[in-house]
């Protein structure tokens, strides 16, 4: 009975080792450590490396949807509770069309303010979405940031980020 109940063990571990394998392959990841800090209103580009690259390459070989998730330790200084950082997920794709994945658009806020006018409310918060490809070929890879309601003397620090594409 005992060998019975240990390759029975044995194959399912074998069988969830191999769907998990198959369900989460990770195409892209890539990190920053550095912090970021911005004190208007601009949209822009944001690094995603030490080395303050704004957008990265991935090669998409086939058309299977895929996950797109961005992480990263937020705080945003104001006295009012009505300002907040939005965050863009956006793919190029070969031909050079702009996907701005949902539930971005400008509506799609990291984090925001308590009010205080304080720099210590860090939160770690992540967004994410999904996306496509029509086509098998090199994908450019970024994420627009804007401090959204911003008045003078308010700002939003940015640190320890990831963004991670599964397949």
């Amino acid at each position: 009975m005992k060998f019975k109940n240990s390759i029975i063990q044995t194959s399912i571990s074998f069988a969830l080792f191999f769907l998990s394998g198959s369900c989460f392959a990770v195409d892209f990841s890539i990190s920053r450590t550095n912090p970021n800090t911005y004190s208007d209103g601009v949209l822009r580009l944001l690094p995603l490396d030490n080395a303050n690259n704004t957008s990265r390459w991935v090669y998409f070989g086939n058309t299977t949807k895929r996950a797109v998730f961005y992480n990263a330790e937020c705080q945003v200084k104001s006295a009012d509770n009505f300002t907040w950082y939005n965050i863009n997920l956006e793919i190029v794709a070969p031909g050079g069309g702009v996907t701005v994945l949902s539930p971005s658009n400008s509506d799609n806020a990291l984090c925001s303010s308590k009010g205080n006018n304080s720099t210590g409310n860090w939160s770690s918060n992540s967004t994410h979405g999904t996306y496509t490809p029509t086509v098998a070929g090199w994908h450019q890879v970024r994420v627009r940031g804007q401090l959204m309601g911003y008045s003078t003397g308010e700002s939003v620090r940015i640190d320890d980020v990831s963004l991670i594409i599964n397949n």
